[in-house]
């Protein structure tokens, strides 16, 4: 789609899948290579976020490109996969503590990140070119704030509202009810707006019940016979955290 390649309308989906299957290509043998180096942890989340800046700065490199290519383009949304990867080392790595909650000027950080992404979500649209000079990668950098807020707020209301079965059950499904909706959706166009909708959302549901069983739960499986068995003398990342 960045390249202007045809597709399938009720495909055109997929190309976050790609983007996250390039990304996952790339940055663990980087990450890797990184690691083995011996490089200090503050090093690896420097370089990090550095390679995330950089993503966000690619569309100042290109101001004259469509809104496709800088919707699509896996350099161009590279910095929320990175910036997730950094949101894991400051958590896992013990660089800061719960009591940030705590923080006056934190919890002004929080609030102004729901502020705005609620005026995101209300008046952004993708096909809007100034999206991409900012707001999107402003409101990537809100979503991380609150994602990093939920993860250090272990016992707090936030934490036991999102960590609540109903919404377990769909974040389990997520990526798989993503994957099905819109060619659901997509397929069923000729309904009206009722119909599809009181058809699309159970099929969506059943048919992302079923790759989840069938697919997604057999291949994370496998993921046991690659890992392996952390040595007893190191601490869980969770442990470290509250340790720190």
């Amino acid at each position: 789609m960045a390249l202007d390649y045809p597709y399938s309308p009720a495909l055109g989906h997929v190309w976050s899948l790609s983007i996250k299957e390039q990304y996952y290509l790339v940055w663990p043998a980087l990450l890797l290579v990184l690691l083995r180096r011996g490089l200090p942890r503050k090093t690896i989340l420097g370089i990090t976020l550095g390679l995330a800046l950089a993503s966000m700065l690619v569309p100042l490199a290109d101001p004259g490109a469509g809104p496709t290519r800088m919707y699509s383009g896996t350099d161009v949304r590279a910095h929320a996969l990175l910036l997730g990867s950094a949101l894991g080392q400051l958590y896992a790595g013990g660089f800061v503590r719960p009591t940030l909650l705590g923080d006056v000027r934190f919890r002004l950080l929080i609030s102004v990140a729901v502020a705005y992404l609620t005026l995101f979500v209300g008046v952004a649209h993708s096909s809007a070119a100034l999206l991409y000079f900012g707001p999107l990668q402003l409101a990537v950098v809100a979503s991380m704030i609150l994602v990093f807020a939920t993860a250090l707020a272990e016992d707090q209301w936030a934490a036991r509202v999102l960590g609540g079965r109903v919404l377990r059950y769909v974040g389990r499904r997520s990526y798989a009810l993503y994957l099905w909706q819109w060619p659901i959706t997509t397929w069923m166009n000729a309904l009206g707006d009722v119909e599809r909708f009181a058809i699309s959302v159970p099929l969506t549901f059943a048919a992302a019940e079923l790759s989840y069983r069938l697919v997604e739960r057999p291949a994370l499986r496998l993921k046991g016979r690659f890992s392996r068995p952390e040595r007893a003398t190191e601490p869980a990342p969770d442990e470290a955290l509250r340790a720190a």
